[in-house]
Order: structure tokens, then C-alpha cells, then sequence
């Protein structure tokens, strides 16, 4: 599994994930944390900005982790 660099205000965390959405679920469900009209940035080369870098909207990442908690 690739390494991913997960950004949201207050908060950098690295880990291995399947894509950058799994990133984002992982980083939410392991600390507890769900944003409210943030973007999350994801990488694959480190922390800062870089034209690579995904950007994800919170309301995607919610979805997608309600979807998991249905698919249970």
C-alpha cells in the first residue's frame, strides 16, 4: 500500500492507505476528527503543497464513511 501525507487544519498525519479517500476515512475514524467546510489535502511526495497533491472535499470523506458503516 502506498504512503499518503493527510493535511486538514491542525492535523498531519502519515499513513499507508489503498487510494487518497481511504487516507482520509483512516485519518478521521483513527483520531476522531471530522471537519465542517475544510478541505483535506492528500499527498504521495510529503507535507507543503505540490501540483501532485489531491484535494478532497470533508462532505466526500463523510459520505464515504457513512457508506462503510452501512456496507458493515
Amino acid at each position: 500500500m502506498p504512503k499518503y501525507y493527510v493535511s486538514i487544519p491542525n492535523l498531519n498525519v502519515v499513513l499507508t492507505a489503498n487510494n487518497t479517500m481511504d487516507a482520509c476515512v483512516k485519518t478521521a475514524l483513527k483520531h476522531g476528527c471530522v471537519t465542517v467546510g475544510l478541505l483535506w489535502k492528500v499527498s504521495e511526495i510529503g507535507f507543503g503543497g505540490h501540483p501532485e497533491d489531491e484535494v478532497i472535499d470533508d462532505h466526500e470523506v463523510v459520505k464515504e464513511i457513512n457508506r462503510r458503516k452501512k456496507k458493515k
